[in-house]
């Protein structure tokens, strides 16, 4: 029995290690023709590098890496470049729409606009989840209505991959659909994935489950408040753990609900309304799942799921100036990092990125930095859109 738990517990060991190595290498950028940042996680720290490339980011960021940490492609929601920067084969067009035309080649304005997950059971294929923007009937609505995916093979283009022909621009739901917010679990059995979206104007939710056979769905389920006009700022995380969503709505308040790993259904939804009257931006979870944390434009907040009342456990962790001379760093949107540390990216472009040091501790003591990871280059609002490994 010894020996069976200790390779139980190895073969938990490896897997998450070879998760975690999905996400080592970050792209940033800050829209222009210059030389941009990356982040490398692979030795176990932020080491940030400066590289040239032609794909520019500015908002849609989906990037993924092999189980050796190294870059395989990223995206920002019009193109796709491979892992010597530059276009992927066969990816022209592969995502046509309005928005699409109109952001060209500085990328979609679309927070997690787009997502990359490992074809499960196999080697070399990738699905890539995305959405573009279509002007509705009165023309002056500018919302998503399809959710569409690609696959990209790797064994292509003498390894540098591309996107199969009879796998491209697939449609998965026609709908009015969110300004992005697209989201993925894994499933229970550790193999399959649950891809979150959401319709617009609406309290539903789609959801699709990934296998080594298909994306069957969409499964729908009404949860939570309604995602109203004017949601073009917000963020959706799971935990790290998987049993906990946050879904932050543009108008001044979040959604926090218990997840289903083997259902992929929702439950016990509860509502939190923010004390700040600026637009509510991002959101992203402590390693250990306990603390949520929540920005708007300027402010900074922490809460405690542990709590027995979620919204009387908030406290403020900072508040960045609506005013400051020179370019102003207020938050934009975040992500826990393969570090354990949760890096939020700046609605201005900077050449820095804010740190939550230690975000399993609690209130002051999570050791946020404003400004904490200076960066080569410039960088502006976009941070890579990884899901829950």
């Amino acid at each position: 029995m010894t020996k069976l738990l200790l390779t139980f517990l190895l073969l938990v060991a490896y897997i998450s290690c070879i998760s975690q190595n999905r996400t080592n290498t970050w792209i940033l950028s800050y829209q222009w023709l210059v030389n941009d940042s990356g982040i490398d996680f692979n030795a176990g720290i932020a080491d940030t590098f400066s590289v040239w490339k032609d794909l520019e980011f500015f908002v849609t960021n989906a990037s993924i890496c092999d189980t050796n940490g190294q870059l395989l492609f990223y995206t920002n929601g019009v193109y796709i470049a491979n892992k010597e920067n530059d276009t992927l084969y066969n990816c022209q067009n592969f995502n046509p729409g309005y928005a699409t035309e109109y952001y060209g080649y500085v990328g979609l304005a679309i927070s997690q606009g787009a997502i990359i997950l490992p074809y499960p059971e196999s080697d070399n294929l990738y699905y890539l989840i995305y959405v573009t923007g279509e002007l509705l009937d009165s023309g002056s609505q500018l919302q998503p209505l399809r959710l569409s995916y690609s696959i990209v093979d790797m064994q292509l283009d003498s390894g540098l991959g591309g996107i199969l022909d009879s796998q491209k621009n697939v449609s998965l739901v026609a709908d009015t659909l969110v300004w992005g917010r697209i989201t993925a679990c894994k499933h229970a059995n550790g193999r399959d994935w649950w891809i979150i979206s959401h319709r617009w104007n609406s309290d539903l939710y789609y959801r699709f489950l990934l296998t080594p056979d298909s994306i069957s769905g969409p499964f729908q389920q009404q949860i939570g408040s309604l995602v109203i006009k004017d949601d073009i700022c917000g963020q959706a995380c799971f935990s790290p753990q998987g049993d906990k969503f946050c879904y932050i709505n543009r108008n001044y308040n979040f959604d926090y609900m218990q997840f289903d790993r083997c259902t992929g259904e929702f439950y016990d939804a509860i509502n939190v309304q923010l004390p700040d009257s600026n637009i509510s931006q991002g959101c992203s979870f402590s390693p250990n799942g306990r603390f949520i944390y929540i920005n708007t434009l300027n402010q900074l907040f922490q809460y405690d799921t542990w709590a027995s009342d979620l919204e009387l456990s908030k406290i403020l962790i900072d508040t960045v100036p609506l005013f400051q001379p020179g370019i102003p760093d207020w938050f934009a949107v975040q992500m826990l990092a393969p570090d354990n540390k949760i890096y939020i990216s700046t609605y201005n472009g900077v050449k820095a990125l804010h740190v939550i040091n230690d975000p399993d501790l609690l209130g002051a003591s999570c050791g946020f930095l404003r400004k904490g990871l200076i960066l080569p280059t410039y960088n502006v609002y976009s941070i890579p859109n990884h899901p829950n490994y």
